[in-house]
């Protein structure tokens, strides 16, 4: 009779052992919730990053891109910043763009811009976030072997 009891009361402890074991594994993470999920967001890019472009030229389209991340799905608005004085873009200045798309830009750079480096600069906001990204211009001079000609109206 001792050896039975001996019996149950190791089998009663290795069973006690064992449910500890399971209920501690359950409470450090083995197999509760993760966490909250991601939060909602979206990423900006501009291409080409960089150009070059003669003093009064327009430029060829830069592709402005969002692209949403964990089920972002908001409208952003883009503002364009850095640009020399006299510049233009169309679309104009700030515009909209959907969660997941793009958008063109044109730039014209009037003959009046000093040549050199400039940064311009593409924010995009929704809501709290702000995210931005950058285009490397460099403004060149006209080539020296423009020529000028006079066109008359006679045929």
């Amino acid at each position: 009779m001792l050896a039975i009891s001996r019996i149950l009361s190791v089998s009663s402890r290795f069973v006690c052992f064992e449910m500890l074991t399971a209920f501690l594994a359950a409470g450090c993470g083995g197999g509760g919730s993760s966490g909250p999920p991601p939060a909602q967001d979206f990423s900006l890019s501009v291409n080409p990053p960089t150009l070059t472009m003669t003093v009064g030229t327009i430029s060829p389209p830069v592709v402005i891109s969002v692209v949403g991340q964990n089920g972002f799905s908001g409208a952003v608005s883009v503002a364009i910043t850095g640009l020399p004085p006299g510049a233009m873009v169309l679309p104009a200045s700030t515009f909209a763009l959907p969660a997941i798309g793009s958008g063109q830009a044109l730039i014209f750079i009037p003959p009046t811009t000093p040549t050199g480096s400039l940064s311009i600069a593409f924010n995009a906001t929704s809501g709290s976030q702000l995210h931005s990204a950058t285009l490397a211009l460099t403004v060149t001079p006209v080539s020296d072997t423009a020529v000028l000609q006079e066109v008359s109206g006679q045929a």
